[in-house]
């Protein structure tokens, strides 16, 4: 494993400093396609900056291009690598295309595909309030921002997405990289691989599944429902209802004003509770800690195996199968709180 992460460190090494500026050649190009109805736009390169910025222009959409690096081994004649990449932006029906998925000469593709050697493309669209857009990129960075009241899908292979201030439905793949999302409303649906992602002062349902990577919520508001595998995930100051499954890493929330319902393998849970509560957890061997002040709710925990720590006034109860102890507290804040483990021990407090 040292030795392959050693080779793929030396390829990025040796990538990131063969390539040339292509800005000098003179490769800018602006398209501006006039509209009569709302559209999406559609976008599909191999590697590229992408930036997508709402405008208040509502009869046209402003496209701008550049190649901005070419790779060293076709800089002598960067003219030429440029022809051979055509890019292509055609309107199709209501919907506008953007596209440079491939070389026209398949020696070029196949010397490109052995050098894992791509040109580097910019790209500004600027998209009218309720039009749609659809990205993807093999490798990259995307920045979306100001967009109202639009559908917005985006997949990234490898890079980083930045999403700021985008309303309405919203659809995000990241394979590997980061996924940043900030001041979001309507619904989002997140899915990742092996990337980190962070949701921030949004206000909207989220859907989110992520296998490898870290996933960090905070200051949001709105239903969530979250499923991590070998993924840490962070909660803190949510307002609504949180629906968690995690399999082996720790899930930590912290000030959740709302629902919390969780199912959890091996991944310990440690939930601090304000206001009314609602709890709901299973466990497997997953420790469990409910934090909830001057709290008053109606408890009923219970393992197999595993040890429970509450108030001491409350009465433990051992059955054949599994120990439980129900009651309510003495504080002021009411709800209830239910837990069940295997082998995992429970502490509210």
């Amino acid at each position: 494993m040292y030795l392959i992460w050693v080779s793929r460190w030396l390829v990025g090494l040796i990538l990131a400093f063969g390539v040339v500026n292509a800005q000098a050649q003179g490769f800018k190009k602006l398209y501006k396609i006039p509209v009569e109805a709302k559209g999406a736009v559609k976008l599909s390169f191999i590697k590229a900056h992408l930036v997508v910025k709402g405008t208040k222009s509502k009869d046209s959409v402003q496209i701008e291009t550049n190649m901005i690096e070419v790779p060293k081994e076709f800089a002598k004649d960067a003219d030429a690598f440029y022809s051979e990449w055509p890019l292509q932006v055609a309107k199709v029906g209501n919907d506008i295309q953007i596209q440079n998925s491939g070389p026209s000469v398949g020696s070029l593709w196949r010397e490109s595909l052995r050098q894992n050697s791509w040109p580097t493309w910019q790209v500004i669209v600027y998209l009218p309030e309720g039009w749609g857009f659809e990205g993807a990129l093999k490798e990259g960075q995307a920045s979306l921002s100001q967009l109202l009241n639009n559908k917005v899908s985006m997949k990234m292979a490898n890079g980083s997405v930045s999403i700021q201030a985008v309303q309405g439905e919203q659809s995000y793949f990241i394979s590997r990289g980061k996924l940043d999302i900030e001041q979001a409303q309507g619904s989002i649906e997140v899915n990742s691989f092996l990337g980190d992602v962070t949701i921030l002062k949004s206000k909207a349902e989220v859907r989110l599944e992520n296998f490898g990577g870290k996933t960090l919520l905070a200051q949001t508001e709105g239903d969530m429902s979250l499923v991590v595998k070998r993924s840490d995930l962070e909660v803190t100051g949510h307002k609504g209802k949180v629906d968690i499954q995690s399999d082996q890493k720790k899930v930590v929330i912290r000030q959740l004003e709302g629902t919390l319902k969780a199912d959890s393998q091996l991944g310990d849970i440690d939930a601090e509770i304000i206001g009314e509560a609602d709890v709901r957890v299973k466990a497997d061997r997953s420790n469990v800690t409910i934090k909830h002040k001057s709290s008053g709710a109606s408890l009923n925990i219970g393992s197999k195996e595993g040890q429970l720590t509450t108030a001491r006034y409350l009465k433990l109860t051992r059955y054949p199968s599994i120990k439980v102890i129900r009651g309510r507290l003495r504080g002021d804040s009411k709800g209830r709180i239910f837990v069940r483990t295997k082998t995992g021990n429970v502490v509210v407090r």
